[in-house]
Order: structure tokens, then C-alpha cells, then sequence
């Protein structure tokens, strides 16, 4: 009832219906304790009836029986204490009876004195005085008594509404007073939180900018204390200068559609204006009745960008390196090929000579693989086919007749470059390291070198047909001659014996493949054709 009346108003209200109607009235609550004080009561009930305590207690139960809800109207009947005319109406909240209006306290011409004196003497109070307080209670008809009560239960009626729209409210107000009671525990929790994560740095700004929060880690990743960041403006604390325009546009952005910006690695500015790196991710609040409070999680990450710098770096160096041993190997190769060279044009015994030319013709083929990595961009790996193309023109470049013999190299696809003494290319599909391609080239240059020899010889003709194919994850590469063709084995599975051939089998291993040794295919049985596959 207090919360949901100015009990002020309430009794000046009740004032003045007691004085425009000539009734006593009071407020009071379902149990008939007094809300408002008296109104117009008369001196019979004020001064002489409650002034006894039988009387008093009469009082005080004739106002709670006024109280029984009564939707249809008002309850009218004689007091229970000394039998005035009273009548009451209920005030409601909503299902909740929170208050009696009562008025009355008058007679009519049917009271009987007699009874009047009999009450007296029974509850105690001077009969002379109860009778002449009697006669002074206004009279008044019953007709107009009820024209009174009706009113009363119109007036109490409208304060029902009010009661329950002031209900209504408080109950919104409280409800409201506990939502935002709670959204402040749960900001301040949050805020708490935030504060204590000693690894990122967490600041929380409004749309143009101004800062609302700072928590620790920025005073070590950004040099500014919470006192000097918050109310500052972050474009100005931390954002590069020729960047601040297009932050301005992506906050406002962020704030118009709801959408944040992806994380990413961003170049930011300490306090002192130098940069540092940090991977930065965003995020928006919104609490009721409040603009939306932007986010911004910042890792420091400038070691991690230093390291990589510096791995780079590394890397670049590495290549230098690698480049140069690649070249001063490629070089001493050369020089040892130019040795034999040498050696062998002083020597008259022919299989000393042959022997030289072989060593020669080897250290050829790791001066092509070593010149290729050189020139390459990946030095861990080479391209077999380009590889084969420089290695077939050099092994055959070695013999006297290099310029009668035509060199045909053939890929996968069937693609063919007829070139006389001078290997055409093939077209770059597989790369392998660099182990595996030297292995491949030490067997591909005993191969070649065979065919010249043994296939070619002293004609004054010839031709040598190198392959190269790539089937799903592996590498096929034939040489072909078309010359008188060798011995081949008595059963299947054997090779031809010979330190080059022994040395192959032994290099086909290594690469765990497979080397097989057939007669040509153009024409049909003539020459000698080999056959090695590996996987790519």
C-alpha cells in the first residue's frame, strides 16, 4: 500500500470527501489498521467509544468486517460497535486487496436512545457524555447515506486502477532496478576479467574513437597508463598516422552493419612512435540503453615477425651459399674433365684412353648436375627433364662421332626434336632432389655412353633415342640405339656383365627401381634398348 500511494494525497483526498459529504472517513489496511488519520470523525466515536478499550476493540473489528471485497458495490450496514450508519469499499492492486475506504458515523430517525445507553454502560463510558456526544452526530436519511457509498465505491474503484498501473510500475521499476543491477555486476565482472589478462591487450573504445577501457597489458605493449588512454581518443594513441583515415572508415563500418573485421596481423605505434607488430581481433558490445562499445584483442607478435625477418634472411644467405658451392663444384668438375682430357691425349695404350674418357664422360655428368643447381631457383631439387636434355647433348658431344649421329629425345606425350649431335628438349613435368637426380644421371650417362660405343661405333651413321616418361608416381626413362645390338642374357632376370653395366644395376637400386635390357623397336630387333623405372 505505501509503495503504491502518496499517503499525502491520499488523506487530502479523504479530507475532502469528508467535508463535502458530512461523513467520517479513514483508510486503513484489510486487518483495519489505519493507512491516513481521521477524517470528520465525531466526538462519540473519537473521544468516548475508542477512548475505552471494549469500545476501541468494537471499533477496530467493525472496520475490518467493511473490508470484505465486494466487486458489485459497496458494503452498507450498521457499525458493530455502537451501531451508526458506516459503509465501506475495497481498494485492489490488480488480485491484491490492499486497502478499506470507510465512511459513516451518522444516524437516522430510526436509532433508539435506549440502545445507545445500553451500549454505553457496556463498554464502560460515562452514559451521560456518550449521550451527549450522540446528539451531536449529524442525521442523515438512508437514501442519501446511499448516494454517498456509491460515490465512495466509484472514487475507490478509480483508485483501484491507479493502484494497479502503480503496481504495474513498481513492479517494472524493480524488475528494471534488478536487470540493470545485474548487467552492472556482469560489466564489472567482465571489465575484471579483461583486466587481468596479462598476455593481451584489451582496449574497449566507443564509435569515434574514445577510449572506455585499458587494461594492463597495454600499458606494456603501448607504453600509456588507463588514466592517460581512457578518455583519449585510440586513433591518436596507437594508430599510425597513414592509417587513421581507413581505421576511421572500418570502425564506423563495424558499428553501422554489426560486422566485425577479420583478425589479422596489423603494424600499430607505441607511446614513444615506434612500431610494433600484433595480431589484433574485435569484437562489439551491446548492453540496452547504451551506444555500442567496441573491442580490440592485441597479441604482440613483433618477435615472432622479427624471427621470421631474420629466417628470411637466413634462407636468402643459404641460397648464396649453396649457389656458390654448387658453381665451385660445377668448376672443379670442369677442371677435373679438362685433367683427363689432358691425361688421355698423352697416352697411347686405347684402353688407358677409354678408361679416361669413362671417368671423363662421369665427372661430365655431375658438372651438368651441379651447373643446373646453379641455375635453379630451388637448390634442393632438379628437373629430370632438363637435366636429361644437357646430359644426353654432353655424354654424346664426347665422341668423335658426335656430328654423324642423330639424337632424339622423346616425352611422355610422344612429342619428338630430331637434332643432330645436339639433344632436343623435354618437356619439364617431375622434379626430384638432388641425390636421386645424380644417381639417375650416372646411370643415364653409362647408358648413353654404351649406345655410342657399342651401338654406334665406326658407322657412318646412327641414331640414339633417349625416352622420357612419367607415369602416375613414377619416372621411365629408355635409351635406344640402332646399332648391331648386344649379347643379351640366356635367361630372363640376368643383365649383361661388364664394370659399367654392374655399376648401373648397382645405381638402379639405390633409386629402388628396376632397369630391363631388350632389343630395339625400330626396326624390330635390331640395336639394343634399356629400360629404367623408378618411383618420381
Amino acid at each position: 500500500m505505501y509503495n503504491l500511494f502518496d499517503i499525502e494525497e491520499l488523506q487530502t483526498l479523504q479530507d475532502q470527501f469528508s467535508q463535502a459529504m458530512h461523513v467520517a472517513a479513514l483508510i486503513t489496511l484489510p486487518d483495519g489498521t489505519p493507512v491516513t488519520r481521521p477524517s470528520g470523525f465525531t466526538r462519540l466515536c473519537h473521544d468516548v467509544i475508542r477512548a475505552t478499550e471494549i469500545g476501541n476493540a468494537n471499533c477496530m473489528r467493525s472496520d475490518a468486517a467493511f473490508g470484505v471485497v465486494n466487486p458489485d458495490g459497496p458494503i452498507v450496514h450498521r457499525c458493530l460497535s455502537c451501531g451508526l450508519w458506516d459503509a465501506g469499499a475495497n481498494i485492489s492492486a490488480g488480485e491484491h486487496h490492499v486497502a478499506n475506504w470507510l465512511i459513516g458515523q451518522v444516524r437516522n430517525e430510526a436509532q433508539d436512545e435506549s440502545e445507545m445507553r445500553a451500549y454505553a454502560r457496556t463498554i464502560g463510558a460515562d452514559e451521560d457524555a456518550f449521550m451527549s456526544a450522540y446528539h451531536d452526530v449529524p442525521e442523515m436519511s438512508v437514501e442519501q447515506f446511499n448516494r454517498i457509498a456509491q460515490l465512495l465505491y466509484t472514487v475507490a474503484k478509480q483508485l483501484s486502477h491507479s493502484a494497479h498501473q502503480n503496481l504495474l510500475k513498481a513492479r517494472h521499476i524493480e524488475e528494471r532496478k534488478l536487470i540493470e543491477a545485474a548487467l552492472r555486476e556482469s560489466d564489472q565482472r567482465f571489465r575484471r576479467v579483461l583486466q587481468d589478462v596479462a598476455s593481451v591487450a584489451i582496449q574497449g573504445y566507443r564509435a569515434d574513437g574514445t577510449v572506455t577501457f585499458w587494461n594492463d597489458a597495454c600499458l606494456d605493449l603501448y607504453g600509456y597508463s588507463a588514466s592517460e588512454a581512457v578518455g583519449a581518443n585510440l586513433l591518436d594513441l596507437i594508430i599510425l598516422p597513414e592509417h587513421r583515415d581507413q581505421v576511421a572508415r572500418e570502425v564506423r563500418q563495424m558499428v553501422e552493419t554489426g560486422v566485425v573485421l577479420k583478425p589479422g596481423e596489423l603494424r600499430l605505434k607505441r607511446k614513444d612512435g615506434t612500431p610494433i607488430d600484433v595480431y589484433s581481433s574485435h569484437t562489439i558490445v551491446h548492453l540496452p540503453g547504451r551506444e555500442p562499445e567496441l573491442f580490440c584483442l592485441d597479441v604482440d607478435i613483433s618477435q615472432r615477425v622479427r624471427d621470421q625477418t631474420r629466417i628470411v634472411e637466413l634462407l636468402q644467405e643459404k641460397e648464396t651459399l649453396l649457389k656458390e658451392v654448387h658453381h665451385r663444384v660445377k668448376n672443379n668438375m670442369n677442371t677435373m674433365v679438362s685433367l683427363l682430357s689432358l691425361q688421355a691425349g698423352t697416352l697411347h695404350d686405347p684402353d688407358a684412353v677409354a678408361a679416361l674418357n669413362d671417368a671423363r664422360s662421369r665427372f661430365g655428368t655431375m658438372e651438368v648436375l651441379y651447373d643446373q643447381l646453379y641455375r635453379a631457383e630451388a637448390h634442393g631439387t632438379g628437373r629430370v627433364s632438363e637435366y636429361l636434355s644437357r646430359l644426353v647433348s654432353q655424354v654424346v658431344g664426347l665422341f668423335p662421332a658426335a656430328s654423324r649421329v642423330r639424337v632424339q629425345l622423346i616425352s611422355e606425350e610422344g612429342h619428338a626434336v630430331d637434332q643432330a649431335g645436339q639433344a632436343p628438349e623435354i618437356p619439364d613435368l617431375v622434379s626430384i632432389d638432388v641425390k636421386r637426380l645424380s644417381t639417375l644421371g650416372l646411370i643415364i650417362n653409362e647408358l648413353v655412353t654404351n649406345a655410342m660405343k657399342y651401338g654406334i661405333g665406326d658407322r657412318p651413321e646412327g641414331t640414339v633415342t633417349v625416352c622420357a616418361g612419367f607415369p602416375a608416381g613414377s619416372v621411365m626413362v629408355s635409351v635406344e640405339d640402332d646399332g648391331p645390338g648386344m649379347p643379351l642374357p640366356a635367361h630372363p632376370g640376368d643383365h649383361p656383365a661388364g664394370f659399367g653395366l654392374t655399376m648401373v644395376e648397382a645405381l638402379t637400386e639405390q633409386l629402388g627401381g628396376t632397369i630391363t635390357f631388350e632389343p630395339g623397336a625400330d626396326p624390330p630387333g635390331s640395336g639394343t634398348r634399356a629400360v629404367l623405372t623408378f618411383p618420381a
